[in-house]
């Protein structure tokens, strides 16, 4: 871009547009996945719960765990 510049004949505007443009294609895809997700909140919310379960799983296997090796009596989880 730097080198279009210099040579002449491209400006402002087209550095502009030529931005825009790679913005477009670098970001476009993630930013189609973000408008389907919020035209499918029910599933989007379905997903956010499945994740929130399997991460409390793995966080209680954990933490039963430490609980064990450290020497505490019980399961506190």
């Amino acid at each position: 871009m730097a080198d279009k510049y210099r040579s002449g004949g491209y400006g402002y505007g087209h550095a502009k547009l030529d931005l825009l443009a790679k913005i477009i294609e670098i970001f476009g895809p993630m930013r189609d996945k973000y408008d389907d997700w919020m035209r499918h909140p029910d599933d989007l919310r379905d997903i956010i719960l499945q994740g929130s379960r399997s991460a409390k799983e793995i966080a209680i296997k954990k933490l039963n765990l430490i609980h064990e090796q450290v020497g505490l009596i019980g399961r506190p989880f």
